[in-house]
């Protein structure tokens, strides 16, 4: 009966069996060199990667509108020179009115109207339409990743803290 030797595995010639070699015993001329992950495609030429119908970056939309409360502190960008309160008082600030929100189903405008230290606060802090580049990049960031009706965690930007909700 004939045997099969293991893959890889070495004779004597004399017919007894010996186990594969490993690799660390190849001289190192021989041993195999892995390539590297970077210099592999595994993408057909022409594919982009997407499969038809895939949602990608198509579901991204160019525009949103949103509404936002600011919570200025005193040295951030564009502040009023009323604001008196630190950094760290402006985080808890939003924090705060972010629960309202979302924990105690407040009303989002009235909130802006009677919370936000940005100009739209007279709107319910209604900020229209706008492109991503429009925006400070966190807030966009934030604006174009929710749902719409979505309450963003609290953002900060060179303005202070925003809490954020897209309305489209």
């Amino acid at each position: 009966m004939r045997r099969l030797r293991a893959l890889g595995a070495q004779s004597d010639g004399g017919g007894a069996w010996r186990p594969p070699v490993a690799p660390s015993d190849h001289p190192p001329a021989s041993r195999p060199q892995a390539l590297p992950h970077h210099s592999i495609n595994f993408r057909p030429a022409g594919c982009t990667g997407k499969e038809e119908g895939d949602a990608g970056d198509a579901a991204k939309p160019t525009e949103v509108a949103a509404s936002h409360v600011l919570v200025a502190y005193k040295g951030a960008s564009r502040a009023d020179p009323s604001i008196t309160r630190s950094k760290e008082e402006a985080k808890t600030r939003a924090d705060s009115l972010r629960q309202q929100i979302v924990d105690e189903a407040k009303d989002f405008a009235t909130v802006a109207r009677e919370n936000s230290d940005g100009p739209s606060k007279t709107k319910g802090g209604d900020l229209g339409k706008f492109t991503f580049e429009t925006m400070a990049k966190a807030f966009s960031e934030a604006a174009f990743a929710l749902d719409v009706g979505g309450v963003s965690e609290v953002v900060e930007t060179p303005f202070g803290f925003h809490i954020i909700k897209r309305t489209e």
